[in-house]
């Protein structure tokens, strides 16, 4: 089963810790919940966020978005999901307690960069000369 997973920033620890226990308490699991925040030297320390974001799914819009979050000192709350009903409750839960930027990683519009979209294709040997 593919899993997806939802992401959303908390404005703080507290409300990070909040959403986690709101998770759990929904019957997801621990080991699917993930936590991301960086302070300082620990930005640099972290890598490729953006990447790494990517490859989990995650849009090159929206995972920049949430790496400049991160940097600003904003926390990444994430939970991988194995179901559209649990995606629904996932990010009722973040929006419930008060998260910002709530996103699942299926969104197909966002998933490159907009000069990086697939363009139409132009039919080949046609001549339009009006």
């Amino acid at each position: 089963m593919k899993q997806d997973s939802v992401f959303c920033i908390a404005y703080s620890r507290i409300q990070a810790d909040q959403m986690v226990l709101r998770l759990k308490g929904a019957a997801f699991h621990s080991r699917d919940i993930s936590v991301l925040s960086a302070i300082g030297p620990m930005v640099a320390a972290l890598g490729d966020i953006v990447a790494s974001l990517h490859s989990q799914g995650l849009s090159w819009v929206k995972a920049k978005l949430y790496d400049n979050r991160i940097k600003d000192g904003r926390i990444l709350v994430a939970v991988q999901t194995g179901s559209d009903a649990a995606i629904a409750q996932a990010m009722d839960i973040f929006t419930k307690a008060g998260g910002a930027d709530v996103c699942a990683s299926r969104d197909p519009e966002e998933q490159y960069l907009p000069e990086l979209r697939p363009q139409p294709a132009q039919p080949v040997g046609v001549l339009d000369f009006a």
